[in-house]
Protein backbone atom coordinates (compact mmCIF):
# COMPACT_ATOMS: atom_id res chain seq x y z
CA UNK A 1 0.00 0.00 0.00
CA UNK A 2 1.20 3.43 -1.13
CA UNK A 3 -1.36 5.40 0.84
CA UNK A 4 -4.76 5.82 2.71
CA UNK A 5 -6.67 8.88 2.35
CA UNK A 6 -8.58 11.61 3.40
CA UNK A 7 -11.60 9.59 1.45
CA UNK A 8 -10.45 6.50 3.54
CA UNK A 9 -9.51 4.58 0.09
CA UNK A 10 -6.15 2.44 0.20
CA UNK A 11 -3.96 3.60 -3.07
CA UNK A 12 -1.64 0.22 -4.29
CA UNK A 13 0.73 0.12 -6.88
CA UNK A 14 2.85 -2.02 -8.93
CA UNK A 15 4.91 0.42 -10.62
CA UNK A 16 2.82 1.02 -13.36
CA UNK A 17 -0.20 2.15 -12.35
CA UNK A 18 -2.19 2.62 -9.81
CA UNK A 19 -5.41 0.75 -8.22
CA UNK A 20 -7.28 3.09 -6.09
CA UNK A 21 -9.84 1.47 -3.97
CA UNK A 22 -12.69 2.08 -1.83
CA UNK A 23 -14.17 -0.65 0.53
CA UNK A 24 -17.09 1.50 1.64
CA UNK A 25 -18.28 1.89 -1.88
CA UNK A 26 -17.09 -1.05 -3.68
CA UNK A 27 -15.21 0.82 -6.30
CA UNK A 28 -11.77 0.47 -7.65
CA UNK A 29 -10.62 2.87 -10.00
CA UNK A 30 -7.51 2.29 -12.29
CA UNK A 31 -5.06 4.86 -12.99
CA UNK A 32 -2.20 5.32 -15.64
CA UNK A 33 -0.20 8.07 -15.49
CA UNK A 34 1.57 7.92 -18.97
CA UNK A 35 4.69 9.74 -18.15
CA UNK A 36 5.58 7.77 -15.00
CA UNK A 37 4.38 4.01 -16.50
CA UNK A 38 7.44 1.58 -16.32
CA UNK A 39 9.19 3.96 -14.76
CA UNK A 40 8.43 4.70 -10.85
CA UNK A 41 10.86 1.97 -9.93
CA UNK A 42 10.50 -0.15 -6.86
CA UNK A 43 9.93 2.50 -4.39
CA UNK A 44 6.91 4.92 -5.12
CA UNK A 45 5.80 7.29 -1.86
CA UNK A 46 2.94 9.56 -1.68
CA UNK A 47 1.39 12.03 0.61
CA UNK A 48 -1.97 13.57 0.45
CA UNK A 49 -2.02 17.72 0.73
CA UNK A 50 -5.63 18.71 0.48
CA UNK A 51 -8.52 16.88 0.00
CA UNK A 52 -7.74 14.95 -3.92
CA UNK A 53 -4.64 16.57 -4.19
CA UNK A 54 -1.48 14.17 -3.98
CA UNK A 55 2.57 13.86 -4.04
CA UNK A 56 4.13 11.13 -5.67
CA UNK A 57 7.53 10.40 -5.38
CA UNK A 58 9.11 7.91 -7.33
CA UNK A 59 12.35 7.08 -9.33
CA UNK A 60 11.27 9.97 -12.00
CA UNK A 61 11.18 12.32 -9.48
CA UNK A 62 8.41 14.34 -7.58
CA UNK A 63 4.32 14.34 -8.97
CA UNK A 64 1.97 16.25 -8.06
CA UNK A 65 -1.59 14.71 -8.99
CA UNK A 66 -5.08 16.71 -9.03
CA UNK A 67 -7.57 14.15 -8.66
CA UNK A 68 -10.58 16.27 -9.37
CA UNK A 69 -9.02 17.91 -13.09
CA UNK A 70 -6.75 14.32 -13.26
CA UNK A 71 -3.50 16.18 -13.81
CA UNK A 72 -0.31 15.04 -13.20
CA UNK A 73 2.57 17.87 -12.90
CA UNK A 74 6.36 17.36 -12.45
CA UNK A 75 7.51 19.48 -10.12
CA UNK A 76 10.28 20.78 -12.18
CA UNK A 77 11.92 23.10 -9.83
CA UNK A 78 12.61 20.02 -7.41
CA UNK A 79 12.78 17.66 -10.35
CA UNK A 80 15.72 19.66 -11.88
CA UNK A 81 17.90 18.95 -8.56
CA UNK A 82 17.83 14.89 -9.31
CA UNK A 83 15.89 14.17 -6.53
CA UNK A 84 15.12 10.47 -6.64
CA UNK A 85 12.26 10.62 -3.56
CA UNK A 86 12.23 7.81 -1.70
CA UNK A 87 10.44 6.65 0.90
CA UNK A 88 9.84 8.21 3.15
CA UNK A 89 7.42 11.14 2.71
CA UNK A 90 5.78 13.42 5.22
CA UNK A 91 3.42 16.64 4.34
CA UNK A 92 2.63 19.06 7.47
CA UNK A 93 -0.59 20.67 7.50
CA UNK A 94 0.01 23.12 9.75
CA UNK A 95 3.35 24.48 8.47
CA UNK A 96 2.68 23.57 4.93
CA UNK A 97 5.87 22.10 4.16
CA UNK A 98 6.99 18.51 2.67
CA UNK A 99 9.40 16.81 4.10
CA UNK A 100 11.62 14.19 2.35
CA UNK A 101 14.10 11.47 2.38
CA UNK A 102 15.86 11.46 -0.37
CA UNK A 103 18.55 10.15 -3.15
CA UNK A 104 18.40 6.86 -1.51
CA UNK A 105 18.45 8.31 1.93
CA UNK A 106 21.44 10.29 1.94
CA UNK A 107 19.41 13.89 1.57
CA UNK A 108 16.81 15.30 3.41
CA UNK A 109 14.64 18.04 1.98
CA UNK A 110 12.57 20.95 3.47
CA UNK A 111 9.73 21.54 0.18
CA UNK A 112 6.96 24.62 0.46
CA UNK A 113 4.92 25.87 -2.29
CA UNK A 114 5.21 29.27 -3.33
CA UNK A 115 2.64 31.14 -5.31
CA UNK A 116 1.36 27.14 -6.54
CA UNK A 117 5.26 26.51 -7.38
CA UNK A 118 6.81 23.85 -5.21
CA UNK A 119 10.71 25.83 -4.16
CA UNK A 120 13.33 23.56 -1.59
CA UNK A 121 12.87 25.55 1.34
CA UNK A 122 15.98 23.42 2.34
CA UNK A 123 18.43 20.49 1.82
CA UNK A 124 19.58 19.39 4.58
CA UNK A 125 22.86 16.77 4.61
CA UNK A 126 22.12 14.25 7.78
CA UNK A 127 25.05 12.29 8.84
CA UNK A 128 22.57 9.41 9.32
CA UNK A 129 19.83 7.73 6.66
CA UNK A 130 15.96 9.11 7.70
CA UNK A 131 14.10 5.71 6.82
CA UNK A 132 10.57 6.64 8.71
CA UNK A 133 8.98 10.26 9.75
CA UNK A 134 6.05 10.59 12.47
CA UNK A 135 4.94 13.56 14.10
CA UNK A 136 5.24 14.45 17.23
CA UNK A 137 2.62 15.42 20.17
CA UNK A 138 4.71 18.85 19.78
CA UNK A 139 3.45 20.02 16.19
CA UNK A 140 6.01 21.80 15.38
CA UNK A 141 8.78 18.62 15.37
CA UNK A 142 8.71 15.68 13.86
CA UNK A 143 10.26 12.41 14.69
CA UNK A 144 12.84 10.63 12.32
CA UNK A 145 13.77 7.34 12.75
CA UNK A 146 17.25 6.86 11.00
CA UNK A 147 20.18 4.21 11.18
CA UNK A 148 22.08 6.23 14.17
CA UNK A 149 19.03 6.42 16.68
CA UNK A 150 15.90 8.65 16.84
CA UNK A 151 16.06 12.69 15.69
CA UNK A 152 13.39 15.05 17.03
CA UNK A 153 13.48 17.37 14.04
CA UNK A 154 12.25 20.91 14.72
CA UNK A 155 9.90 22.24 11.68
CA UNK A 156 10.70 25.77 12.06
CA UNK A 157 14.38 25.63 12.49
CA UNK A 158 14.73 22.70 10.25
CA UNK A 159 17.12 21.23 12.51
CA UNK A 160 17.14 18.31 14.70
CA UNK A 161 18.53 16.82 17.68
CA UNK A 162 19.92 13.36 17.58
CA UNK A 163 19.25 10.74 20.72
CA UNK A 164 21.00 7.57 20.98
CA UNK A 165 21.91 5.26 23.32
CA UNK A 166 23.55 7.95 25.21
CA UNK A 167 20.02 9.50 26.01
CA UNK A 168 18.57 6.37 26.88
CA UNK A 169 18.06 4.20 23.61
CA UNK A 170 18.28 0.65 24.37
CA UNK A 171 20.36 0.44 20.52
CA UNK A 172 20.87 2.96 18.35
Amino acid sequence: MVLSDSENRCWLTNGHEFLVINPEKKINKKLVFNELSGQMGWQVSMVEIRKGVFIIGCDKGLFEYDEKINKLTSLDEINKEKTIANSPMYYDKMTNQLFLSANWWSEFYALKQENSVWKIRKKIKLPFSVYAIRPSRNKLKLWLCTNKGLALFDLQKLDYQLLTEENGLPDN
